[in-house]
């Protein structure tokens, strides 16, 4: 069960809601955590082996949790840390090169879950004691549990203490989860489809150089339509619960460095590594080379985030020399040419990104070198024009159409309101909800069922 299938849109979502007004400000919390540990339950229901294997994790962190305090600290980090990120390294590699090993549901997001659990505490910068439900409630937190944002435990922590539903924070969640809801399943559905098929064409003809812009706009769109989307529904759900959502930080259209087009793709992600491995190791090296290790872990780890193969590596290195060269050169943004560089230097951080993003969506990266003909080669090439006769059926297309052009226009929102008076905003919000809400009933009566996979697409199967 993902954030987008029937099952939690028709089910869980409502049932789940129906409790929480009535329910005492200081059991809000503990509700949230049953809610959390039933929604793992309902996602796993199909997939036993990685119930066990989750489930597993989460009750050894129980039961380290519970250790006495006078237990040594640095010892019961280390345990938390040590075999948790092992244990994931281990299946992320058994799937990534084992033929029948299937990766577990939301282990990535528990591992960082630990990390952080472990490492606060022994930080002080959370509680020692917490009871066994509390630890399984942060580990499974349901509107972050298989995609993220990325959580860390004082956050949770502070976020839990603060649950206070109302009407204004439904209305802001829902809103949220709308927007990600058309971008992960109406936007991200057709560019899968399309990619698909390009992909398919590409392992019997070689595909000429002028698919090649083509195939990168659809691999990166389909990166940021897919990620940024289940992150925004999982941040308006945080909303209508009544929790503070994580600020959105992620200028991915617009930014001139490929590393915060990466970073900033996950929302939070850039500050958890910052949190946990940056700042340690320039409090260790506090030379440069405290900065260089620290800029190398975190991009290192960034990547791993999605793949394990080291073949992503060597798509990822254009992504860390080009954001080197930016952040060292910084005299350009005040130049006379300084806005045709902006636009220059964006550029190439997309064509950078949208390599390294389609190397994550191939089973063998290296099979990009492959896909594409040498500009001299006599033979047959794929055509951008063969993907129309590879569509049976290409009223969804008409349909994405629409709702890319409702979802485009709730965009506009912000440009406008810092021009128009009172009035002329809560005009141009009204008109954006109206339009965010049709694009959303779109969503759900024609791309739902036009494309039921995709609502509960698994984010490892999206990646491989």
């Amino acid at each position: 069960m993902q954030l987008t299938s029937p099952v939690f849109l028709f089910l869980f979502f409502p049932l789940s809601l129906l409790p929480l007004p009535f329910c005492p400000p200081k059991h809000r919390k503990a509700l949230l955590c049953i809610l959390s540990i039933a929604f793992f339950f309902l996602a796993n229901r199909q997939h036993p082996l990685a119930l066990l294997q989750v489930g597993a994790v989460v009750l050894y962190m129980c039961l380290l949790s519970a250790l006495p305090v006078r237990f040594p600290a640095r010892l019961r980090c280390l345990l938390g840390v040590v075999p948790t990120v092992g244990f994931w390294l281990a299946m992320r590699l058994l799937a990534e090169y084992g033929e029948y090993v299937e990766y577990p549901i939301g282990l990535t997001m528990v591992t960082l879950g630990a990390v952080s659990l472990s490492i606060d505490r022994y930080r002080s910068d959370a509680p020692d004691r917490e009871g066994p439900l509390g630890v399984m409630g942060y580990l499974l937190f349901f509107p972050t549990a298989l995609l993220g944002p990325v959580l860390r435990y004082k956050q949770f922590l502070y976020l839990t203490e603060h649950v206070t539903p109302s009407r204004d924070t439904f209305t802001v969640g829902a809103r949220l989860y709308m927007i990600g809801y058309v971008k992960r399943l109406a936007l991200a559905a057709i560019l899968l489809r399309t990619m698909q098929d390009m992909l398919a064409f590409a392992s019997q003809v070689p595909l000429s150089l002028f698919a090649l812009p083509v195939l990168l706009c659809i691999s990166y769109a389909l990166f940021y339509s897919f990620i940024s989307g289940t992150v925004d529904m999982a941040r308006g759900l945080m909303s209508i619960y009544g929790l503070t959502p994580l600020r959105d930080r992620a200028e991915l259209l617009t930014t001139t460095s490929p590393h915060r087009m990466l970073y900033r793709s996950h929302l939070s992600l850039d500050r958890y590594l910052e949190d946990y491995v940056a700042a340690p190791l320039r409090a260790r090296f506090p030379s440069k080379l405290g900065r260089v290790l620290a800029v190398g872990a975190v991009f290192l780890l960034t990547l791993f985030f999605y793949r394990t193969r080291p073949e992503v590596l060597l798509f990822g290195l254009p992504v860390l020399i080009c954001s080197c060269l930016l952040l060292g050169h910084k005299r350009w943004e005040r130049s006379r040419h300084g806005r045709i560089l902006n636009v220059f230097f964006t550029v190439c951080s997309f064509v950078a990104v949208s390599l390294l993003t389609l190397s994550l969506t191939l089973q063998e990266p290296l099979a990009i070198f492959s896909m594409f003909a040498s500009p001299f080669a006599e033979q047959d090439l794929f055509n951008i024009y063969y993907l129309i006769g590879a569509v049976p059926d290409i009223s969804y297309l008409f349909f994405a159409l629409i709702a890319v052009v409702l979802f485009l226009a709730t965009r506009f929102y912000p440009l406008l309101e810092r021009r128009l008076p009172e009035r002329g905003r809560i005009a141009v919000s009204a008109v954006q909800t109206v339009l965010l809400f049709v694009a959303f009933i779109l969503t759900v009566l024609y791309f739902l069922p036009q494309f039921p996979g995709q609502a509960d697409l698994r984010f490892f199967d999206f990646l491989v």
